[in-house]
Parts: C-alpha cells; sequence; structure tokens
C-alpha cells in the first residue's frame, strides 16, 4: 500500500491539476517578468560582443554586406546581427529599448521550454521552470549580459517542442520535420554551437532509424529525416566557408582574433596566445579539463551557487554529475532521445573550446540540464527503493568515503591555504559518510521511512527551492547593481567609455585607433579601429604599427582578473621599445590612457 501510494504521489494535489499548473505557471512568468524588467540595463556598457553586433546589424542596415570597419566579417554568424537590423535601423541607441527586447526574448525562450515540458508530459514542469528563473546566470543573461544568448535558447527549446511531433509521431510528419530542419538552421546562424544542435538532429535520426520507430519508416520517414539535419549542417558548413576566406587586408598582429573562432580554436590558448598552437596531443587534455570544468558550470546551474572550486572533488559537483549522468541516459531511452543527443553533442563541442566564460555556455541548455537532474533522482529514488537497506547504506557509506579521501588528498597535494569553500566541501564529505555510516548501522527500509515521514519528499524539495532562491539572491543583486549602475558598482569598460568620449570630441573623423577595446571604440567613434595584438611578440607588434598606421593607441590601466596576456601595460611598454619616442601620450585618467603616433 505505502508503495502504491508513492508511486502516485506526483499526481496527488492541486499542482497535478491543469488549472493549477497554469497559476504556478502564470505566477513564475509574472516574478520573472517583473524582476528581470526592473533590473534590465539601461545605457550602453562598452562590452565587445555586443558592440561587434551592433556594428554589424549597422552594415547591414546601410547596405554595405555583412561587414565590419569596412572588411568581411567572419567570426560571429549573422543571425544576431539580422535580429538586431529593425533597432540598428530605426532605434539605434535607444539601450533601455535593447535591453527590454533581451528580457522579452529571454521570457518568450522560458515559455518555449514551458511548451517543450508540456509535450514531454514532465511532471514537475512548473518545478523546472521556477528554477530556471530564479537562476541566477539566468537572470543575467536575460537582463543584458549576452545578446545571443536569449535568441539561441529560445530557438531551441521551440526545436525540441517540434521534435515531440517529428520522433514521437505514429506516422511521418513532413511539415514539422521541415520546422525542425529551419530551427536547427537558425540555431547554427544565431551562434556557432548551433552546430552541436545540428549534430544532435543527425544523430537521433540515426539512432531513431536504427530503433525502427513508425515516425521515420518507409520514403516519407526517410524524407522527414533529411528535412530534419540537412538544413542545420548546410548552414554549417556553409559558414564554415565563409569563414575560410583569407582577410581583405593584412593585419600583421593578428592571431585569429579577428578571424575566425576555428583560428582561435586552434590556439593553446587564446587568451594567452604566445603559448602558441595546440598540437594533436594537446586535444584529450583540453576535453578532459574542460569537462570538469563545464560539468562544474553545469553544477553551479542546478544549484545557483556563485561558483565551485576546481580544487577536489566537491560534493556538490560529485552529486550533480551523478544525477545527469542517470538523466541523460533515462533521455536516451525516451521514444525521442533529441535532448541525450543534443546535450551530448553540445558539452563535446564546449569541451573542446579553448574558452571558459563561465556559467555563459551551459546556460541556455538550463531546462535541458533540470530535467536531466530531475529524471536521475527520480531513477536514484528507484533504485533506492529496489535495493535493500543494508546494501544502499554500504554504497553511499563507501562513496562518501572515497570522495572524502579524494578531496583530502588534492588538497594535500597542492601544497596551498585551502579556500574556505574547499574546507566546507571536505568538512560535507565527512558529515555524508557519517551519515551513511549511521544508517548502515541501523538500516531503515525506504518503505518505513516514509512512513514515519510521509511528507519527507515535499519538504527535501521545499527545502531545496528556498536554498536555491538564497544561494542566487546575492549574484542577482550584485549583477541587478552593476546592470543599473548604482553607485559601487563601477562599469568595467569605464576605460573604454572615457577613450571613446575623448576620441568623438579630439581626434579626426580619419583618424584610426590601435586598442584591445576595438569593437566597442569603433561603435562608439565610427572611427576605423584595430585590434591591438594580443603578444608580446616585438615582430607581430611592429606588423600590426606598419599594417594599420595607427593615429592613436588606447591603453586601458591594469584590471583585476586580465582577460588577456600579456597586459596593456605591458604591451605598451613593447611598442615603446619599437617606435622610441614616438608614442606621445596626449590624455590620461585613472582607468585609460591615449597616445598619438605621428605619421610620417
Amino acid at each position: 500500500m505505502i508503495r502504491a501510494n508513492m508511486a502516485a504521489a506526483p499526481a496527488q494535489g492541486w499542482l497535478a491539476r491543469p488549472w493549477g499548473r497554469r497559476a504556478v505557471v502564470a505566477a513564475i512568468f509574472a516574478g520573472a517578468a517583473l524582476l528581470y524588467y526592473l533590473t534590465a540595463r539601461r545605457t550602453y556598457f562598452y562590452d565587445s560582443d555586443t558592440s561587434t553586433y551592433l556594428e554589424l546589424a549597422r552594415s547591414l542596415v546601410a547596405g554595405e554586406g555583412y561587414v565590419f570597419d569596412g572588411e568581411r566579417h567572419t567570426k560571429f554568424p549573422p543571425g544576431v546581427p539580422l535580429l538586431l537590423a529593425p533597432f540598428a535601423a530605426w532605434f539605434d541607441g535607444d539601450f533601455a529599448l535593447l535591453y527590454r527586447i533581451v528580457v522579452t526574448t529571454s521570457l518568450a525562450a522560458l515559455a518555449a521550454a514551458a511548451w517543450w515540458l508540456a509535450r514531454r508530459g514532465e511532471q514537475r514542469g512548473p518545478w523546472i521552470l521556477g528554477l530556471c528563473a530564479a537562476s541566477a546566470g539566468w537572470h543575467e543573461f536575460s537582463t543584458g549580459a549576452s545578446l545571443s544568448e536569449a535568441p539561441f535558447a529560445l530557438a531551441l527549446f521551440l526545436l525540441l517542442a517540434v521534435s515531440e511531433r517529428v520522433f514521437r509521431g505514429p506516422r511521418p510528419n513532413v511539415s514539422a520535420a521541415l520546422l525542425l530542419g529551419l530551427l536547427g538552421t537558425a540555431l547554427v546562424l544565431l551562434r556557432s554551437a548551433g552546430l552541436a544542435v545540428a549534430v544532435g538532429i543527425l544523430a537521433t535520426f540515426v539512432h531513431q532509424h536504427w530503433r525502427g520507430l513508425p515516425a521515420l519508416r518507409g520514403p516519407a520517414g526517410r524524407l522527414c529525416g533529411l528535412l530534419a539535419w540537412l538544413p542545420g549542417l548546410l548552414a554549417a558548413g556553409a559558414w564554415m566557408l565563409w569563414t575560410a576566406q583569407p582577410p581583405e587586408r593584412p593585419h600583421g598582429g593578428d592571431l585569429g582574433h579577428e578571424t575566425s573562432y576555428l583560428a582561435l580554436w586552434r590556439l593553446a590558448d587564446p587568451r594567452e596566445p604566445d603559448r602558441g598552437m595546440l598540437g594533436a596531443a594537446g586535444l584529450l587534455p583540453r576535453l578532459s579539463e574542460n569537462l570538469g570544468v563545464e560539468g562544474r558550470h553545469a553544477a553551479e546551474v542546478l544549484t545557483n551557487l556563485p561558483w565551485i572550486p576546481s580544487t577536489g572533488l566537491s560534493p556538490v559537483f560529485a552529486v550533480a554529475m551523478l544525477v545527469c549522468f542517470l538523466g541523460w541516459r533515462r533521455e536516451l531511452a525516451r521514444e525521442n532521445p533529441l535532448g541525450a543527443w543534443v546535450g551530448l553533442a553540445y558539452a563535446g563541442l564546449i569541451s573542446l573550446w579553448p574558452y571558459d566564460e563561465g556559467r555563459r555556455f551551459v546556460m541556455p541548455l538550463a531546462p535541458l540540464l533540470f530535467v536531466f537532474a530531475a529524471g536521475g533522482l527520480r531513477d536514484l529514488a528507484g533504485r533506492w527503493r529496489r535495493s535493500t537497506p543494508r546494501s544502499a547504506s554500504r554504497l553511499a557509506a563507501l562513496g562518501a568515503a572515497a570522495g572524502f579521501l579524494f578531496h583530502a588528498g588534492a588538497l594535500f597535494l597542492r601544497g596551498q591555504p585551502a579556500s574556505l569553500q574547499s574546507r566546507l566541501d571536505l568538512a560535507l564529505w565527512g558529515m555524508l559518510f557519517a551519515a551513511a555510516a549511521a544508517w548502515a548501522w541501523r538500516p531503515l527500509a525506504p518503505s518505513r521511512l516514509l512512513g514515519r515521514a510521509p511528507r519527507l519528499p515535499q519538504l527535501a524539495r521545499g527545502s531545496f527551492a528556498a536554498c536555491f532562491l538564497l544561494l542566487g539572491a546575492g549574484t542577482i543583486v550584485r549583477v541587478a547593481r552593476t546592470n543599473l549602475q548604482l553607485s559601487g558598482a563601477p562599469l568595467r569598460q569605464l576605460g573604454a567609455q572615457q577613450a571613446a568620449e575623448w576620441i568623438n570630441e579630439h581626434a579626426p573623423p580619419d583618424a584610426c585607433v590601435l586598442a584591445t577595446d576595438h569593437a566597442a571604440l569603433r561603435y562608439a567613434t565610427g572611427r576605423s579601429v584595430a585590434l591591438l595584438p594580443v603578444t608580446g611578440n616585438r615582430a607581430r607588434l611592429a606588423a600590426a604599427l606598419i599594417d594599420e598606421r595607427p593615429d592613436y593607441v588606447v591603453i586601458n590601466a591594469p584590471r583585476p582578473n586580465e582577460y588577456f596576456k600579456p597586459s596593456e601595460t605591458e604591451r605598451l611598454a613593447l611598442l615603446q621599445e619599437i617606435a622610441p619616442g614616438r608614442l606621445e601620450e596626449v590624455a590620461r585618467t585613472e582607468r585609460v590612457s591615449i597616445w598619438r603616433i605621428p605619421r610620417d
């Protein structure tokens, strides 16, 4: 009787009724809309990606083609600039409107995720939606941190929702397959990572064809498969051909930062390109390292923790990866396994990517990650019910002991004082072992435990939701303060803003500028701005002076957590050695200095 009640529990309560679920979803959207619109950015932040997208949109509107600063652009696909073209045509410069559009797109992505969860019959759909909306990472990119994540998430969850009709129907659905292919193409054009989705669609078609499911049988089924996966892969191939074209004019100092992501991928570290190219032997170390890095970011998304230390083995990371793996296996066994294949292809792609951008790369997949986690928890619960109390407790104690010893050994071998969070992780491993050992000492069957505490599952879910909200609140407040530019939250790109103001006032319209923040200065000033090469190589810096013939060089003052190495001040010192006496300082603030190079 207890087991029957446990199995029926998810279907009980007002949340299981259609009106109850709709009421909860409406409340989630109302709360998210209020929070996002009130804390979204209002002004231009001089960030590189936003500036590049807006400048490309301007070029499209002006009829100049897909060019940046007069040259063919081969780094970002054209999807986001195309979406921004109407804004550039009619509202250019109205950044409050721009970021309200970003918020609206993010809310539409949540709505697409809600549609996908409903179509797949997800029992915990409102819970998953609520956790996504309350996620600090989702809030950050929804309120202006990026212009590409929200439309990418919108297209992705529309695609996953449509796929339920393509792969689960009783017969082939050609129109749904065509729509799936068009959405796959849109994802490739929005972000280079969209290639993973196109690969995931192809893998799903092969998987489903091998399983012999009715939706892909016969000529109509094969046509559906072709319409589903071919357009996205063709779009990816066309974009790669576009990016393979040589630059229209020489940039002697560039190492790939302004050509294509493929060129950057070949570098050992694009943030420190002087480390050289990545050989075939370096792929496996990059893959293994980045799997851990992106796995920690996925765990941050699932728990709302601001960060998870890389040293040792965090129990949060270990448990999150375990439940996600178990949930991924359940997803792969579904009649429509597209979510599993997209997740696998995406994980492989970002694990080979040379950049670590925090939670940004995994954030658009947040609803999918929560679905994996929910499936993994259901799998663990089923295993727990089927196992004997003594065997389950011993397995848990063994796992906790192994985690404790591994984490302690990693901290010891590191040879440096452990951070507070690393020490807390060690204590948590110890508590998990103590709890499992106590359970092993006096085993208690799941049915007896739930019989004594029937509200334990609801209490666990409520406690997790409360901790999730509390853990994310600090990050949301910090991001909101930065977005609204409140006191104590200075603009990181303040140097670029000050340089742009000086250039607009003092530099002639035909001046050429050399700067690390070249995209922001190009968009804000309209001058020709080239990238100050990210290198300590004197020959490359000298080549940049010859090829670009700059009138001004903009140098940011040292900033915490410098993005590139060597720093701008180190590169300035090399330029002064290369061209002794030619660089004349014409402006300086606490955040930036501007140097003039007289023309010969």
